[in-house]
């Protein structure tokens, strides 16, 4: 008497792997702020040097203790978490932190792109250093902020579509603009809680006068894509389609409404720490130019899947027929 017999992973292999896996995110989530803090407080610096009649970018490292330090909370915070929390939990955690970076690395790579068509038209001088710092702020807020939507399973719990998509827009927008944000704030000195309260009306303006198009057109074109998903529910949508069609909606609507955008592509100055109505009027056309990019994408992702699911359908019911 032959056969096959399958038997079932040892759980001790599977608890090991979810240790793994937990442990690798943590210490990946660990390293990106400890990087980031390294490049603002100047531990890490890239910085042009006249070499040989030439001007090149060279990398000083004066201490790496900030990304190890973080690499260490990292380990020990994964530990934890797989040791403590249910599998289900743990899985969630890597998925949101694997989800939160691929989703920085493409606000990155928008931004990249615009930088590139920026040095190749001579519209600014490039400076790498910032931009490098820029970068990693936008990977290492996306990656957080993932990794904790996943630990929490924020989507689970919210339930409808519409808010859902209004969620991951505005914590696309939030990863995007928390970067700056906070080197803005912490150019600012602080000695007393008047210096305090200023440098807050500070950030708060420089981020109304400045990225607020970006928070709008996010979380709006998240609840627009998701409120598609929803009326499209019903002829069986595949659910991870729709979450690409409002994760890649949101990432295009943060990067068409950014003032980078607008400044290389069509070429409107940054505004001022002012409220005025030519000021009003760039803010909402850069909101809707957001909006519209960003909606078309994932209609199209969202709209794509129905035709998919409608024309494979009739198949399906045949075979059960059958």
């Amino acid at each position: 008497m032959g056969g096959i017999f399958f038997y079932p992973a040892c759980p001790c292999r599977l608890r090991e792997n979810a240790v793994l896996r937990s442990v690798t995110a943590a210490v990946l989530i660990g390293v990106l702020p400890g990087f980031w803090f390294a490049l603002v407080n100047g531990s890490i610096e890239l910085f042009q040097n006249y070499v040989e009649g030439v001007w090149r970018y060279q990398v000083e490292i004066r201490s790496f203790a900030a990304p190890v330090i973080g690499a260490v909370i990292g380990a020990l915070v994964g530990t934890n978490i797989s040791l403590a929390l249910a599998r289900k939990r743990v899985d969630a955690f890597v998925r949101g932190a694997l989800v939160g970076c691929a989703v920085g690395a493409l606000l990155a790579a928008g931004q990249a792109v615009l930088v590139v068509r920026a040095a190749l038209l001579q519209v600014y001088d490039v400076e790498y250093g910032f931009l490098l710092i820029r970068f990693v702020g936008i990977l290492t807020a996306a990656a957080l902020i993932g990794a904790a939507v996943g630990l929490l399973e924020v989507v689970r719990l919210l339930g409808r579509p519409v808010v859902i998509g209004a969620v991951i827009g505005a914590l696309t927008s939030i990863a995007f603009v928390l970067p700056v944000a906070l080197g803005v704030g912490l150019a600012i000195p602080v000695a007393s809680l008047g210096a305090l309260a200023m440098g807050a009306f500070v950030i708060t303006t420089f981020v109304l006068t400045n990225h607020l198009p970006v928070l709008l057109a996010g979380i709006v074109g998240g609840a627009i894509v998701g409120a598609a998903h929803n009326r499209n529910a019903a002829s069986h949508a595949n659910e991870a389609r729709a979450f690409v069609g409002i994760v890649l909606a949101a990432v295009i609507a943060v990067t068409a409404s950014s003032l980078s955008f607008h400044f290389v592509i069509l070429g409107l100055e940054p505004p001022d720490f002012s409220f005025s109505l030519p000021i009003l009027a760039i803010l909402v056309f850069r909101t809707l130019v957001g909006l519209l990019c960003g909606c078309a994408i994932g209609l199209v992702i969202i709209f794509t899947g129905r035709r998919d699911a409608s024309t494979r359908r009739p198949d399906t019911d045949m075979i059960s027929s059958e």
